[in-house]
């Protein structure tokens, strides 16, 4: 049962999508299948690259800290997503750090057997360009906000942002829950939750936001104004 689990998860992930049934399970003979404990590290920045991973279940953070220990939140990976991808081409070490935020299972591609299957299929290296394209997009947003934007600014967008992925419609606007503590927002933002608890009251007060037993509207006409 749990092989035929995971080739379907392997068969639905971006690099394996339409791949041919031997080489998924070329792949799924080079897995490691791994429960981790919320708080459990996955990998640190500048660990050697073995391999990279896919989120079976549950949720992981990656994430760099600054000289003064503050963390930056560079992406935040659920189920069906993978990440640790990029070091297998360049060769380098892990960047960042990834730490599981609720208990998870994560499935392991080791690297040397992954490159040696890119070798006889190219076409996976263009699956991976995609979604590998997007996610420099948003990190050039990201930067692009920690630079140009205040704490306020910058939460606001976020919150669009969550409210265009997965927030619920309504008649006058969408609503959102977050799933968020103050201090993971902060930590996505660069900031620190005090500042975020200060920016949120600040935001209904201006009349950009509501928040009632923790779901956030937005009108749309404040949807529209931002567009």
């Amino acid at each position: 049962m749990k092989v035929n689990e995971n080739r379907a998860i392997i068969s639905s992930v971006p690099p394996f999508i339409n791949l041919d049934k031997r080489y998924v399970d070329m792949v799924l003979n080079s897995c490691l299948e791994k429960r981790y404990s919320k708080g459990e590290a996955v990998f640190t920045q500048g660990e050697e690259c073995d391999g990279f991973y896919i989120v079976k279940s549950g949720r992981v953070k990656v994430f760099k800290l600054s000289s003064e220990g503050r963390e930056q939140v560079l992406g935040m990976f659920k189920e069906g997503d993978f990440f640790g991808i990029v070091p297998l081409f360049d060769g380098g070490p892990y960047p960042a750090n990834a730490e599981i935020c609720v208990d998870s299972v994560l499935i392991k591609v080791g690297k040397d057997p992954f490159l040696e299957i890119i070798r006889e299929n190219p076409q996976i290296s263009l699956n991976i360009l995609p979604k590998i394209s997007k996610r420099t997009r948003e990190f050039t947003s990201a930067v692009e906000n920690l630079s140009l934007k205040d704490v306020k600014d910058r939460l606001f967008s976020f919150i669009l942002d969550e409210i265009g992925k997965r927030g619920t419609k309504g008649k006058d606007g969408m609503t959102i829950d977050l799933g968020m503590t103050h201090e993971e927002i902060a930590a996505r933002l660069g900031t620190v939750r005090e500042v975020i608890t200060r920016s949120l009251s600040k935001l209904q007060k201006e009349g950009k936001l509501t928040i009632e037993k923790g779901m956030i509207f937005v009108t749309k006409e404040q949807m529209n104004k931002t567009m």
